[in-house]
């Protein structure tokens, strides 16, 4: 069974991974928040013009590759 990150990726199940360079922690934790705050502004960049309709539609036919 694929299960990896980087398998998942591959198959098309996720649209991105994030990285961890070093591990998590009170040290690092506002550098990974930033990550991940740009990285949703970014999804939100790109699905605000899509209906609803498109966005299932999309992750439907995404699943059904499987």
């Amino acid at each position: 069974m694929k299960i990896t990150a980087k398998e998942l990726k591959e198959m098309g199940l996720i649209e991105r991974i994030i990285p961890e360079d070093v591990p998590v922690s009170e040290d690092t934790f506002e550098e990974v928040a930033s990550y991940i705050d740009n990285c949703m502004q970014g999804f939100i960049e790109e699905y605000k013009e899509k209906t609803v309709e498109d966005i299932v539609q999309g992750r439907y036919d995404r699943f059904r590759r499987i």
